[in-house]
């Protein structure tokens, strides 16, 4: 699994701009569920929807 991995993602951030740091939070929020959507899409028969 390990090869896999994106090693230079794996440090600490500083988000000086509290605003900043929400909308990256709300943008990682909305990919989430655009995965969770196309599994259950994926899991009823309608992948190719």
């Amino acid at each position: 699994m390990g090869a896999y991995k994106n090693p230079s993602s794996h440090c600490a951030v500083k988000f000086d701009d509290p605003i900043e740091a929400a909308e990256i939070t709300q943008f990682a929020d909305l990919l989430l569920r655009q995965v969770e959507r196309a599994k259950q899409r994926t899991q009823s028969g309608e992948a190719g929807a």
